[in-house]
């Protein structure tokens, strides 16, 4: 048990390097898979743990993962002081400077160098993971709702309609349109547009109904003031025969 703590307390880091592109690919996503992948990428970067993750979210976590290993172990060496020395010692042939031979750059050493080259495998892995997150805009990533569960709308479509609308006049409106389409085999291009035309239609439907619907008449008017009201059209009255 003491060694699994010191295991695990080994494996634990204080930060990690989290760049940009990771932002910049990931803002796209739904806000639940978001926190999801988001969590995903810290609990591996400073508790070493692999997460388990669906396959649309593990394929983008794949590919940004040699980025993390790349800063983790970048960020390694430098705790242990950068590239270790070779101990074996350089031939006589060595010490001799070939005339021919190109003078090394100034400040140009083999830490540098392996930078570098790190800094261009990430600049590789960003573009993989861009072309990876550009095959996933395409997918269909709508939820069916309704009593038929044949209405497709995303998160953010359903949010939106709450939001503009109510919960209410939402489900309530979804679950007409998925018995009208159910009913007369109708389909849509673009749910979201037809539920919003439904509600906008069904409000404007109310609103007339409301102007014309005929005031009452009040028992408290004698015979003659309604008479003379309901000819002056401020009343709605039946019809004389």
């Amino acid at each position: 048990m003491i060694e699994d703590t010191k295991t695990i307390l080994d494996n634990q880091r204080n930060g990690f390097t989290f760049y940009r592109s990771f932002y910049e690919s990931l803002e796209h996503l739904p806000t639940n898979q978001q926190v999801k992948i988001y969590n995903a990428i810290c609990n591996y970067a400073l508790n070493n743990v692999e997460p388990n993750l669906t396959s649309n979210l593990k394929s983008i976590f794949i590919l940004i993962k040699p980025n993390i290993d790349s800063a983790i172990k970048r960020a390694d060496n430098g705790k242990k002081g950068g590239r270790p020395k070779t101990k074996t010692k350089p031939n006589n042939n060595q010490n001799k400077p070939n005339k021919n031979q190109s003078k090394p750059k100034a400040n140009q050493s083999d830490s540098d160098n392996i930078i570098e080259k790190e800094k261009e495998e990430d600049k590789d892995i960003d573009k993989e993971i861009d072309k990876e997150l550009d095959k996933n805009k395409d997918k269909d990533t709508s939820k069916n709702f309704g009593k038929f569960s044949n209405v497709c709308l995303n998160d953010k479509q359903f949010n939106q309609l709450i939001f503009e609308f109510g919960e209410e006049t939402t489900n309530k409106t979804i679950d007409e349109l998925s018995v009208y389409m159910a009913s007369k085999g109708k389909t849509y291009k673009n749910h979201y547009a037809t539920l919003i035309g439904f509600i906008k239609r069904n409000q404007e439907r109310r609103e007339q109904e409301q102007q014309q619907k005929p005031v009452a008449k009040n028992k408290n008017f004698s015979p003659e003031t309604e008479r003379m009201a309901e000819s002056l059209g401020l009343m709605g009255g039946e019809d004389e025969q």
